[in-house]
């Protein structure tokens, strides 16, 4: 039981599943970032002076997707345990 809680901050299944629905929420924010950085990027020609956008912006946006993208991996992996440590509470 300590060591479920150390892992969450509480062994209280109703705290769980509300923590899993705010999880839920920032991978919902974070797929739409994905989303629209992805199309923007998408958008751009190959040749970066015919770009609307610097080619600096451009480095910065495939920057921030990457940090979006690993981001959400490590919040859905958080969602993961949360849920396993749920389900063993209530077995």
């Amino acid at each position: 039981m300590k060591y479920l809680r150390s892992q969450t901050g509480t062994t209280d299944p109703q705290a769980l599943l509300m923590r899993e629905q705010t999880l839920f929420e920032k991978l919902g924010a974070m797929d739409h970032q994905i989303r629209e950085l992805t199309e923007t990027l998408d958008g751009v020609p190959d040749d970066a002076d015919e770009a609307d956008q610097s080619p600096e912006l451009l480095s910065q946006q495939r920057t921030h997707l990457a940090y979006i993208k690993t981001m959400r991996a490590d919040v859905q992996e958080n969602v993961e345990v949360n849920r396993r440590i749920y389900e063993a509470l209530c077995a």
